[in-house]
């Protein structure tokens, strides 16, 4: 997968095409098989594959037009055989419970991998209307209509990277506010840091950056419902593989695309990252839940990207360029213009190139 945003598309919630899970899931389910069985990287007679995934040739044929067109390799060595070049491990709910291991009994959460849906954040918040008291997560290998923030469009490759959301209610939290986006990035990155040799960064509010490269996003929304319930979803994109020429390719508006095949030589399995920053995200939430109080400023300092540099802020129509001078215990950036120190609660800020 590769994620980027694309300025000129619209985020468009109300016609994103997943009313929950999508109407192909059955398809889903049979384009995992099919990619499960050849994910060994061996040949595979057609027949026996037939066999295997109980569809017809003619059938199999359709998936591999399918396959191919989300950017896979499949290829026939020879006639009759089947072989997928560069071949992944798929996201799998029973390899992401084994490594959770015994935090799995404790988190049960109710999981979903569609391979295919338009934004993993709709299918979460959808299910979660359906399963209000559930903690859900929803993961896919092809995401088609992502959002990220302030109308932009995300876009990903099949299979190479980690697109997940997760959801939950919350009765009356004890605390809630615009700074909870900013300690799921904290944790994401120390779980990437951590997980990888890749010196990972966060770029306010929401974006994850290494050797000045966008490696992905997280994007948090929150409603509410009656009797002051809130319903939180946050989705995370992270591009893991991909190809280096075609992610230089893509407009990341001020930002070249990334992965961590490129940045880093310990490159985690997408399960165990998966796994490991599901657990990272849900203690985050917790202790918003019950107002357990930190210091935002002081984890945030060593991963923030923007602190010193010379920045463009946009707000509205308006253009400003100053310093920034890192964030508030809000989540707030704090930009130094005109010798004045301003509070950012929101905007779109670029690093200027001198």
């Amino acid at each position: 997968m590769s994620l980027h945003e694309d300025g000129a598309s619209p985020e468009d919630c109300a016609t994103d095409p997943d009313p929950g899970l999508s109407a192909s899931h059955s398809a889903d389910q049979l384009m995992t098989e099919i990619l499960s069985s050849l994910s060994d990287g061996l040949i595979h007679k057609i027949d026996a594959l037939c066999d295997t995934c109980n569809v017809s040739s003619q059938q199999l044929d359709n998936f591999l037009v399918r396959i191919e067109s989300i950017g896979l390799q499949i290829i026939k060595p020879e006639p009759g055989r089947l072989q997928w070049v560069n071949p992944v491990a798929l996201l799998s709910q029973s390899a992401v419970v084994t490594h959770l291991g015994n935090m799995a009994q404790r988190l049960t959460f109710k999981m979903e991998f569609p391979f295919t849906c338009g934004s993993t954040n709709t299918v979460a918040r959808n299910l979660l209307a359906q399963h209000p008291h559930e903690k859900i997560v929803v993961a896919t290998e092809f995401q088609t209509s992502g959002r990220g923030t302030r109308g932009r469009h995300w876009q990903s490759r099949a299979a190479s990277g980690l697109c997940f959301s997760m959801a939950m209610e919350w009765h009356q939290p004890k605390r809630l506010d615009s700074s909870l986006a900013l300690s799921v990035g904290i944790a994401v990155a120390n779980g990437l840091c951590e997980l990888s040799d890749a010196p990972v960064l966060l770029k306010w509010p929401n974006d994850l950056i290494v050797r000045d490269a966008k490696l992905g996003g997280i994007l948090v929304e929150t409603s509410t419902t009656a009797n002051n319930t809130v319903r939180i979803v946050i989705g995370v994109g992270i591009n893991v593989s991909h190809n280096p020429a075609s992610l230089h390719q893509i407009d990341t508006m001020s930002l070249p695309a990334a992965s961590l095949t490129e940045h880093c030589t310990t490159v985690p399995e997408r399960n165990a990252l998966l796994a490991d920053l599901l657990f990272r995200i849900f203690a985050v939430c917790e202790s918003y839940r019950l107002d357990s109080k930190s210091s935002l400023t002081e984890a945030y300092t060593p991963f923030d990207y923007l602190k010193f540099r010379s920045v463009q802020v946009t707000q509205e129509n308006t253009v400003r360029v100053g310093t920034a001078q890192g964030i508030n215990e809000d989540g707030a950036l704090l930009v130094e213009i005109d010798g004045q120190q301003h509070t950012l609660f929101s905007g779109d800020v670029r690093v200027r190139k001198i």
